[in-house]
């Protein structure tokens, strides 16, 4: 949590100092990622989710950002990652169960130039959650929930590298604190995308 709370008072800094010094416009942009989610599940009126659900979730995801300043973007993203059925062995009623995650993410991230065409990246933000599962089994357990939504926050840092004045692509990692409806702590997101600057 604090270093979320630094990502958004560096952002407020850094956007502050750019506008003393001059006017700069917001430049859109937009891209497409790979995603990698490893979920965190925990125990919920008397099931443990561990185990039961599929943790490892692969998938793809769509932003759409500002360029603030050459230090700082406003970035909405989207992310829809599933995994495969994992064999539940008849627990809670339940022969097997798959799942999909469905991720809108709110970020502030601030930009700490290595060079003139790669950045560190220090990202914090809110997030909205949906986890769906599908079951397979007979007389389940009616404890077991088949979804959650939750909203939360995430915090995380990356790279980007410039390869023009358009095309750019960048790493992240991001830590999500977000229950899912109250079955899990929160997830680890790694992401690959590509991206193109516009106007």
């Amino acid at each position: 949590m604090r270093f979320l709370y630094a990502t958004f008072i560096c952002a407020f800094f850094l956007l502050n100092s750019n506008k003393a010094n001059a006017v700069i416009e917001a430049r859109p942009y937009v891209g497409g990622s790979f995603t990698k989610y490893k979920t965190d599940y925990t125990e919920n009126n008397g099931i443990s989710y561990k185990g039961l659900i599929p943790s490892s979730y692969t998938g793809y995801g769509f932003f759409f950002g500002l360029e603030m300043s050459e230090f700082f973007n406003l970035e909405f993203g989207y992310d829809l990652a599933s995994a495969g059925s994992l064999d539940s062995h008849g627990a809670y009623g339940l022969d097997s169960v798959g799942s999909r995650l469905t991720t809108m993410r709110y970020d502030a991230i601030v930009k700490l130039p290595l060079n003139s065409f790669t950045k560190v990246l220090l990202i914090g933000g809110l997030i909205q959650g949906v986890n769906s599962t599908s079951i397979q089994g007979n007389e389940v357990d009616g404890r077991f929930k088949q979804g959650g939504y939750s909203t939360g926050y995430e915090y995380g840092f990356g790279l980007m590298r410039d390869y023009d004045d358009i095309i750019f692509t960048k790493f992240e990692y991001r830590k999500q604190v977000i229950s899912y409806g109250g079955i899990a702590n929160g997830a680890q997101v790694y992401s690959f995308g590509i991206g193109f600057k516009l106007a």
